[in-house]
């Protein structure tokens, strides 16, 4: 029986569904979420070694700023896809999963880093802007990646292409902004202050708050993508016949 609801949910039903998804996959994607929080704190941990020193491109700092977004997506959509199948009990096993998403990754990955850009662009010129333009910047930062917050799962399950996952997800949200919103804004507020404390162990010199922040964000990486999954079928329900999403066939 899918954990996934028929209708429409609310808030609350939104973040009680998502914990019981987590509590019934944690033990088959906690190391997943344990990789994802190593490798999202490399670059934090090159720049605590290298802080107040001048550090000039080489061959292994590019291949880690290449590479890491990559992997980061590919561990990250095993998480979606392995919630998903807990959640409507489809026992495919880890082999199984990860030959579906390799059908997919290029897809995925294209998606995934053009949805990244556009918010990324804004919260970059947030850094170099005037005062009265920050909140602004990070206000239509904040805007964006809630809209394309379900560009993921569309191309894994839907098996849409790259923009049209991006314009989907657009569609899905707008509407239901805030609801998708405030469905997602504890974990958007949990990960502003993981960000907050490893800016402050590079400036105080403080390692502890890394480890600390990595084991912050292995709990909480389950629970981001738990909801995104809920979210993407609360959303499908409100917008669409309301059928459940299943994984798509490669075409």
């Amino acid at each position: 029986m899918s954990i996934f609801s028929n209708e429409k949910s609310n808030i609350l039903q939104i973040w009680q569904t998502t914990v019981s998804l987590c509590r019934q996959a944690f033990t088959s994607i906690w190391l997943l979420a344990i990789i994802v929080a190593i490798f999202n704190s490399i670059p934090l941990i090159i720049t605590f070694l290298y802080t107040n020193k001048v550090v000039t491109p080489n061959p292994i700092t590019i291949a880690l700023s290449l590479t890491i977004p990559l992997v980061i997506i590919y561990i990250t959509s095993l998480l979606l896809l392995i919630l998903y199948n807990f959640g409507i009990n489809q026992n495919l096993t880890f082999k199984d999963i990860s030959a579906y998403l390799n059908k997919r990754y290029l897809k995925v990955a294209l998606s995934m880093i053009i949805a990244l850009a556009l918010p990324g662009i804004f919260g970059s010129l947030a850094l170099v802007s005037p005062k009265y333009l920050l909140v602004p910047l990070n206000m239509m930062q904040l805007f964006i990646v809630t809209l394309f917050i379900l560009v993921q799962p569309l191309v894994l399950f839907d098996n849409h292409r790259v923009f049209s996952s991006i314009k989907h997800s657009c569609q899905l949200v707008w509407g239901n902004w805030w609801h998708t919103f405030i469905a997602s804004s504890p974990l958007l507020v949990i990960n502003y202050l993981m960000v907050r404390m490893t800016n402050q162990a590079i400036t105080s010199g403080k390692w502890q708050l890394i480890i600390i922040s990595c084991i912050i964000a292995t709990l909480s990486y389950p629970l981001f993508y738990g909801c995104t999954l809920v979210l993407y079928n609360d959303l499908k329900l409100r917008k669409t016949s309301g059928q459940q999403p299943m994984m798509a066939e490669e075409s």
